[in-house]
């Protein structure tokens, strides 16, 4: 198999919701995991940014000082500092600029703070504006995964693809909305199509992995899944997803293997009875989650 460095690492969060999940909620738990990972929002290492910033000399002009604090507004949206982002975007507007741009920008930062009220304004307002622009649906197919509202993420990643034929972003967004709405075999036929144009996007060839799982394809599912986790970008929530479906498969060896790369031993073994309990081939009550790695820190 893979893998024999191991990271002991704290377990930081449930995947589901505080009680424990019905078998059939599984493929929701997981799936509403990822989407934000995959669909735009940065869940790597966190880049400490402050407005203290923006801090510039006083001789500076207007002009470079909004260019400035655009400038750490988007390094804070792209290391993943969203509330510190959203408050400098709002500055920047407040200065004038008052572009599509700045706005979708603002609108991820506020959804990934938890802002949602906040980021269906700024998506709203790009689709009066610009209602042939992608991006703007994708950001309401975003908050409506985030909001478990998947027959409305589904529809408004339809329109982005209407407007974005082929967009890989929208395609993998569409995929998730059906597999949260049981529409499996839909959802996987979107992502093999994403894939016939963008064969080595890592997170349509996950979600296809995970897709299938859900359907019980598991020699497909181990298959696409072990390549993701093999490579040098792989990240823990790969290697997790590799163990899920091992598990799922009946292989609890690769499964305790590859799961205790990122967990420690406790973590694994529970894990190992949610799979087991999610087989139906375990009499006891299901574990009250199922763990997951820790986030990696800078």
């Amino acid at each position: 198999m893979i893998l024999n460095a191991k990271f002991r690492g704290s377990v930081l969060s449930d995947a589901g919701r505080p009680v424990p999940p019905r078998r059939g909620m599984l493929a929701v738990a997981i799936l509403l995991g990822i989407s934000l990972s995959q669909t735009g929002c940065s869940l790597g290492p966190r880049q400490v940014i402050t407005t203290k910033a923006v801090e510039v000399p006083a001789d500076m002009s207007a002009h470079q000082r909004l260019e400035e604090t655009s400038k750490v507004a988007d390094a804070a949206r792209q290391s993943g500092n969203f509330s510190t982002c959203a408050e400098l975007y709002g500055k920047v507007i407040a200065q004038g600029v008052d572009t599509i741009d700045v706005h979708l920008n603002l609108g991820e930062c506020l959804l990934g703070s938890g802002n949602i009220n906040g980021a269906l304004s700024e998506y709203k307002l790009v689709e009066n504006r610009a209602p042939t622009d992608a991006r703007g649906q994708i950001g309401m197919g975003r908050l409506n995964l985030v909001r478990r509202q998947p027959a409305l993420a589904l529809a408004a990643y339809s329109r982005a693809l209407g407007a974005a034929p082929g967009n890989p972003v929208a395609t993998n967004g569409m995929g998730v909305a059906l597999d949260l709405l049981g529409r499996h075999a839909d959802a996987q036929a979107t992502y093999r199509r994403g894939l016939a144009a963008n064969p080595d996007d890592r997170t349509l060839r996950n979600n296809l992995g995970l897709s299938l799982v859900f359907t019980k394809n598991y020699d497909e599912a181990v298959g696409i899944l072990t390549a993701l986790a093999e490579e040098p970008e792989a990240t823990s929530r790969n290697r997790q997803n590799l163990a899920l479906a091992l598990g799922m498969q009946g292989d609890t060896t690769d499964a305790k293997m590859v799961a205790a790369h990122d967990l420690d031993d406790s973590s694994v073994e529970n894990n190992l009875r949610y799979y087991d309990y999610m087989r139906g081939t375990s009499d006891l009550s299901a574990p009250a989650h199922v763990l997951v790695p820790p986030a990696p820190t800078p």
